[in-house]
């Protein structure tokens, strides 16, 4: 296991900003922002939210801040994703939101 962490360490390292490792290999993703992530795990919700639901489920991760909000790009209020969930409990209706605040940013 800590191989494989080393490994996808490595990878973002180099450049790539999402690195995950499936059962068929290594996954990076270049692009910014919750997109990339969103695509492979559709779940929504704060960092230290997805740092949770990790943990339950057992799945390494690391990261380089753990932060409890995530801020918007301008860096003058939350994430539109935040936002899009910040009164969600469920996840299926979390999708949703954040598909539907996915598809505003187009």
């Amino acid at each position: 296991m800590s191989g494989d962490l080393a490994l996808l360490k490595e990878k973002l390292a180099g450049g790539a900003v999402l690195a995950l490792m499936t059962e068929s290999g290594v996954v990076t993703r270049g692009e910014s922002g919750i997109k990339p992530l969103f695509e492979f795990v559709k779940a929504g919700g704060s960092a230290s939210a997805a740092a949770e639901i990790f943990d339950r489920f057992g799945i390494v991760y690391c990261y380089s801040v753990l932060t409890g909000n995530i801020i918007n790009r301008k860096g003058d209020g939350l994430c539109p994703m935040e936002k899009a969930v910040e009164n969600v409990s469920g996840h299926k209706e979390a999708v949703i939101k954040i598909e539907a605040a996915l598809e505003k940013l187009k």
